[in-house]
């Protein structure tokens, strides 16, 4: 006799218990967790970047370059084909510099506070963070208290 028939039902119904209350646990992460997400504005921008020596000040031949690729896009060149052409950031210059959607305290933050003053269109001054100078196109904005 090492189970009576009540101990069998009553640690069944404790199993199915556990299990419903995991159920209604996943149910419940998946419908709020990414509405969570969606509450933080997003930006999505290209970036050209150029690494510098910071050492140098305004005689930085990276610095010179950037700026140089500035005047172009402010003449009209295309900021994705520039990008592809000069950026030496390997894993975004052959995308045209893009970057995808991002939130806050995802990126540098001499960057996002670049990025999330920027209009949708607008190119940045050259911008400097700890990986050298960058020049900034938002794309697109995502602004969940914008209706």
């Amino acid at each position: 006799m090492i189970f009576q028939r009540g101990d069998l039902m009553r640690k069944s119904w404790i199993v199915w218990l556990c299990v419903g209350a995991l159920f209604v646990t996943l149910v419940v992460l998946n419908l709020f967790a990414p509405r969570h997400k969606l509450m933080e504005p997003k930006v999505r921008a290209r970036h050209i970047l150029i690494r510098g020596d910071f050492t140098k000040g305004e005689d930085d031949p990276a610095l010179q370059k950037i700026q140089e690729i500035k005047r172009r896009i402010d003449n009209g060149e295309g900021f994705s084909k520039l990008a592809r052409e000069f950026s030496e950031d390997e894993t975004t210059a052959r995308i045209g510099g893009d970057l995808g959607y991002f939130g806050p305290r995802e990126m540098d933050a001499a960057f996002e506070e670049v990025a999330f003053t920027l209009k949708e269109g607008q190119v940045s001054d050259v911008v400097r963070t700890g990986h050298g100078y960058h020049l900034i196109l938002v794309v697109d904005r995502i602004d969940p208290e914008t209706p």
